[in-house]
């Protein structure tokens, strides 16, 4: 199943609901290419707030505007076979991304999300990465990506769960220095690039970055630093 999940500590979200009700409209009026551009914006978009872990009640409630519009386009062109998929997402959506969070059995959302990407990934123009994690790395990223939105599906083959998170290093330590750090401190030394999805034993799940700064960047699984769960790759000017 796939989650979005905080760098740092859900426990205190069971407490946020935030509302934001819209009229949803109709969905499979467009091309896939009109869906494919609306779902690009709206994965990016989704996974903002938990750029800096755990977002507070504000930071939902200053990026819910933004998700209605996104999520309501793209179930306005939503292709035929995931039509009720993106129904359920906009709906619950518009409900509030908050209760969306604080759910403590998130899967009527996020399952619907995972089949959505699926689709993304099998029919839109997007690059993709195909990686596999395992206990404890990541295998498949290449040394060097191109600017740009790359969509990264995920096959966790591991017996336990694993965060997939992208982060760019902005200083001059080494990926190994950062994650010997505590995750506060290390979470200093880079800027998140894609929020973390959370990738069940034997499950598959997408997540989204767009590449805007030449740098150093990884693939990170926050929850395992301790056992160097990362691969670094460049990313070059355009």
């Amino acid at each position: 199943m796939r989650r979005v999940v905080g760098l740092l500590s859900v426990a205190t979200l069971v407490s946020i609901i935030v509302g934001g009700v819209m009229l949803a409209p109709s969905a499979g009026a467009g091309t896939t290419k009109q869906f494919c551009a609306s779902y690009q914006k709206f994965v990016l978009a989704f996974g903002v707030p938990f750029n800096e872990g755990t977002p507070t009640a504000e930071q939902i409630a200053a990026v819910q505007p933004q998700l209605d519009r996104a999520i309501g386009a793209a179930q306005k062109s939503a292709p035929p076979a995931i039509t009720n998929e993106l129904k359920l997402m906009a709906d619950r959506l518009h409900a509030g991304l908050g209760g969306i969070i604080a759910n403590s059995d998130p899967a009527f959302f996020y399952d619907s999300f995972d089949a959505a990407d699926q689709w993304a990934i099998k029919h839109c123009a997007y690059r993709v990465l195909n990686i596999t994690a395992d206990d404890f790395s990541f295998k498949g990223v290449p040394k060097t990506v191109k600017p740009g939105f790359v969509a990264l599906n995920v096959k966790n083959v591991a017996p336990t769960s694993h965060g997939i998170v992208v982060v760019r290093a902005t200083g001059t330590e080494t990926a190994a220095e950062i994650a010997a750090l505590p995750l506060e401190e290390a979470l200093t030394k880079v800027e998140v690039i894609a929020s973390g999805v959370s990738a069940g034993a034997g499950k598959t799940v997408v997540n989204y970055a767009d590449f805007k700064k030449p740098g150093r960047y990884a693939v990170v699984d926050p929850g395992h630093l301790a056992e160097k769960m990362y691969a670094e790759f460049k990313v070059k000017k355009g």
